[in-house]
């Protein structure tokens, strides 16, 4: 194999916008409106939900929706629980914790969801 060789293709949507592993498979943030798991099952969005970063945090998937602001918990089999949590929400990151931030940070703001809980910490 060569560093960069594309190795097996796998049709999960048109454009593929963030890419995350779950359990034994890979979940895909799509540009239309879509989040897709490589195992079967795609959950349809609202028109205009711009899913942009899929996380996989406490064995639960995670997708932040810049169209609409808010973190959605999803399953192969639709979603599971939204959280309004920033206009424009962009990008999110784990620790211990799971992290999100908008598109245009207003004084480096970030906020902290709790996994179990799922709600905001803190901004």
């Amino acid at each position: 194999m060569v560093a960069g060789e594309q190795v097996e293709h796998i049709d999960v949507c048109e454009t593929p916008v963030s890419v995350a592993r779950f359990a034994d498979s890979w979940v895909v943030a799509c540009e239309d409106d879509r989040v897709g798991f490589v195992d079967g099952g795609t959950v349809e969005l609202p028109y205009g939900s711009r899913p942009r970063s899929v996380i996989v945090f406490e064995e639960a998937v995670w997708v932040a929706l810049q169209g609409t602001g808010e973190l959605i918990e999803v399953g192969p089999n639709g979603v599971v629980d939204t959280l309004p949590v920033e206009p424009d929400t962009l990008g999110l990151a784990a620790t211990d914790t799971l992290w999100t931030a908008p598109f245009r940070s207003r004084d480096g703001e970030a906020r902290v969801i709790a996994g179990e809980t799922a709600h905001v910490l803190e901004r």
